[in-house]
């Protein structure tokens, strides 16, 4: 039996420019689609999931462990990038110092996110399990897998919440995020 990975992105958020956007919350419509993608999805299986330490993916997760009954954990290596500094060469602090927010270049940020999956991998060989992130570190997951940096149009086609399947073992998308050229790229 081959390990399966259910890649969700959070479901979409209630921007306040109060808050750091790590702890944007799920808007309403957000809660709602979360909720709809749980219950529609097979989650035969699937014997974890684990998810971001931002509140919007942890609430996604919350929504989906609820309904589905799943055990849910937190993992710090499935946190975003800074889009103002993940193309940068260096690592840079971003203003306030905080922690999720600690820039990496492309290349550390892809290290980071691949070595996460092999190591869920490993500890889960054979099972299915499922990941909650967010849009620009699972499109360096998806750079990753395909050989290819992905484009503009396929990392806008990854909808709110999104779900993928990735058969971990070959590296090969089952199931893309609504984009067939994620989907037919990956055979």
């Amino acid at each position: 039996m081959s390990t399966k990975l259910f890649v969700i992105r959070h479901g979409s958020v209630e921007k306040d420019p109060a808050l750091a956007p790590e702890l944007w919350p799920l808007s309403e419509t957000g809660r709602a689609k979360t909720e709809d993608l749980a219950r529609q999805e097979d989650w035969t299986g699937v014997v974890r999931l684990y998810h971001s330490p931002e509140r919007k993916a942890q609430e996604t997760g919350t929504i989906i462990s609820r309904i589905t009954d799943i055990p849910l954990q937190p993992l710090d290596d499935l946190r975003d990038v800074c889009p103002m500094a993940s193309l940068s060469a260096e690592p840079v602090e971003i203003q306030g110092g905080n922690p999720l927010y600690l820039s990496e270049n492309r290349k550390s940020a892809t290290d980071r996110i691949v070595q996460c999956i092999h190591d869920l991998a490993h500890r889960h060989h054979g099972q299915s399990i499922g990941i909650i992130s967010h849009a620009r570190i699972l499109a360096l997951l998806y750079s990753h897998i395909l050989g290819r940096k992905i484009t503009l149009l396929e990392w806008l086609s990854v909808p709110l919440p999104g779900l993928s399947v990735i058969d971990v073992d070959q590296w090969r998308v089952e199931r893309g995020f609504l984009s067939r050229e994620i989907t037919e790229f990956s055979k």
